[in-house]
């Protein structure tokens, strides 16, 4: 009896416990009635402060607990008899309570998108609840899972419409933001192995890629696939009007971009003067900023090369000032190149442009960039300007020689000079020519000045120097010996003739043993060793 009378104890002490959200249990203690709620708003026992809180709290949203599972619905409340919405997490719901019932947009069988009445949520697992979904004789209810995953849930999350806002998307815009993403996925599934298409069979309809251009221009094989369209001259003017006009909006996006910068430069090929008129008024005012970066300096050479005298002498206009600044980046000095390659020779445009390197040529001569545009302006200028320039070069010719690059501009005044400045190179390379011979950089230009001399006579004077008297302090068995200088002795014997070639000659043969040991003189020693078999084999076929 006593055992008996424990056990009803303990039963009636576990039905009567207030169980918290989320614990499992028989026995469910109904919550507090709204009437002792409220009834705390007229009790003279609460002070204001207190009444005030209350309110603010109720207000305010209900967090989450991760003890309760998401609904599928995150924007459905409820409602109780009185008109009071409770917060979607709110762990109690009331028997005089009805739930409201938005429009939900869901995934049909074959993929499309049903706007249909969506009964509300049977309880939900770990939550109290005593209220029945209420059924509808026009609204099926909607089989689904209790819980969701995360992606599920921020898909659903997307769809659904809060009952202020009335009215699902429509699908027809969610279609229209896949198409770029479908298309892309075509192309990059028909490229071939050398990232080519097939045009044979149209992969996508024209009105398709135009209508995403942009889109397609950004990416990768999208950018292939309109090149080669471009390029395989299938698409009519009216076709290209329309790419041009999808394009140009976005022209300065698209000429600093990684892919879509080859979509414009072809695009450039294609289009009327006209609308390259249109297409570079978008450029100007950045034609700076474009020179300097890695993709718009291509789409600005590729403007200069279909450009008319007119817009050349803007561009110059434009980058005036910022011209050395220009030289000396890696990516601006193609466009100053091409300026001075397209630029008439007549025009004063090109002659301010160089005139800004006057005073400056020693240093751009021996910068790593500054050196390709003065080769560039010895080649295309002509006249007074460039013999300011050759002047600047041959005030600094020693400097220049020793430098890594600036040996390139000496050697470039070789070729394209005239004979006159070729004359003074000489000159001073016969004056120097130990100097000249030993260095690293500056034997390049006594070998150079060999092969560029037009006449005899300068090449003779370079061996002469090479000679000297013939005597032990002749400059010849200095460098023979010298690892750069050899190569300059092997020229002389190229070159050489008639009484100076015998000279020459005889004075290697006479160290030939010397040579053999020295591991540069190896090459002059196997130089006349093949010339001695020559000479006897001659000599031999005389007899």
């Amino acid at each position: 009896m006593q055992q008996g009378f424990t056990r009803s104890v303990h039963c009636v002490r576990d039905e009567n416990q207030l169980l918290l959200p989320g614990m499992h249990s028989k026995a469910r203690i109904a919550p507090p009635t709204l009437d002792r709620l409220d009834s705390g708003l007229i009790s003279p026992c609460v002070s204001d402060p207190t009444l005030t809180n209350r309110m603010f709290r109720e207000t305010l949203p209900c967090t989450p607990s991760p003890m309760y599972a998401y609904d599928a619905y995150p924007a459905v409340g409820s409602m109780d008899g009185h008109g009071r919405v409770f917060p979607r997490f709110f762990p109690f719901a009331f028997a005089d309570a009805h739930h409201i019932q938005p429009k939900v947009s869901r995934y049909s069988s074959n993929d499309t998108l049903v706007d249909e009445d969506v009964v509300f949520m049977q309880p939900r697992v770990g939550i109290v609840s005593s209220c029945t979904p209420e059924s509808s004789p026009n609204t099926t209810p909607v089989a689904r899972r209790m819980l969701m995953t995360p992606k599920e849930l921020r898909r659903v999350s997307n769809t659904v419409s809060t009952p202020l806002a009335g009215t699902c998307s429509d699908s027809s815009s969610e279609t229209a933001a896949c198409e770029p993403v479908q298309i892309l996925s075509v192309l990059k599934n028909s490229v071939n192995a050398n990232g080519s298409f097939d045009l044979s069979d149209p992969i996508i309809d024209i009105n398709q890629v135009i209508e995403n251009i942009v889109v397609i221009s950004r990416d990768q094989a999208g950018s292939r696939y309109v090149q080669q369209l471009l390029d395989s001259k299938k698409l009519c003017p009216n076709e290209i009007h329309q790419l041009f006009v999808r394009i140009l909006p976005h022209t300065r996006q698209l000429t600093v971009d990684q892919f879509g910068n080859y979509v414009v430069q072809k695009l450039l090929d294609d289009l009327p003067e006209s609308s390259l008129g249109i297409l570079f008024n978008q450029l100007t005012g950045s034609l700076f900023t474009f020179s300097t970066h890695m993709y718009g300096c291509r789409v600005l050479q590729r403007v200069i090369d279909t450009a008319s005298v007119g817009r050349l002498i803007a561009i110059t206009s434009e980058l005036k000032g910022h011209v050395i600044e220009c030289v000396e980046d890696q990516n601006a000095n193609h466009v100053i190149q091409k300026l001075i390659e397209r630029l008439p020779l007549g025009d004063s445009s090109i002659r301010n442009l160089v005139g800004e390197f006057f005073g400056h040529v020693p240093r751009m001569a021996m910068h790593c960039y500054g050196c390709r545009v003065i080769q560039r302006m010895i080649e295309k200028l002509g006249g007074d300007c460039l013999q300011i320039l050759i002047s600047e070069i041959l005030a600094n010719l020693w400097q220049l020689s020793q430098d890594q690059y600036g040996n390139y501009v000496v050697q470039h005044v070789l070729v394209h000079g005239n004979q006159s400045h070729r004359s003074v190179i000489v000159q001073v390379i016969a004056s120097h020519i130990i100097e000249f011979s030993c260095h690293k950089y500056a034997s390049n230009i006594a070998e150079k000045a060999m092969l560029c001399s037009t006449d005899q006579i300068s090449r003779d004077v370079i061996i002469a120097a090479v000679i000297g008297s013939g005597g032990p302090d002749s400059p010849l068995f200095i460098l023979m010996k010298d690892r750069f200088a050899n190569y300059v002795i092997q020229r002389c014997l190229e070159f050489s003739h008639g009484h100076q070639r015998q000279m020459l000659i005889n004075i290697l043969k006479a160290n030939l043993t010397t040579l053999k040991g020295v591991i540069y003189g190896k090459h002059i020693a196997s130089a006349i060793e093949r010339i001695m078999t020559t000479t006897s084999a001659s000599s031999e076929q005389t007899l």
